[in-house]
């Protein structure tokens, strides 16, 4: 059971990701846009620094989406 919750929350997160509201996409790009022009101004031993808080950030950002979809659909299928 568990598996097919995450396979479910996964082909959700999927389409989802490729279905974006408007909001979502330019907050997207301004954030984008924003770490570009950060990037821009970074020495080569910032950029280390930078690419460890990027790397960081995804992987932090990908268990929290991951937590909460799981944890919403568990508690739907509970109810």
């Amino acid at each position: 059971m568990e598996k097919a919750i995450d396979d479910f929350i996964v082909s959700r997160i999927n389409y989802h990701g490729s279905n974006e509201s408007d909001y979502l996409k330019e907050a997207y790009l301004s954030f984008s846009d924003a770490v570009q022009k950060l990037r821009d101004t970074l020495t080569p031993e910032q950029e280390i620094f930078f690419r460890k808080c990027e790397n960081a950030y995804g992987v932090l950002d990908g268990e929290t989406i991951h937590f909460y979809y799981q944890a919403c659909f568990q508690t739907q299928y509970v109810f």
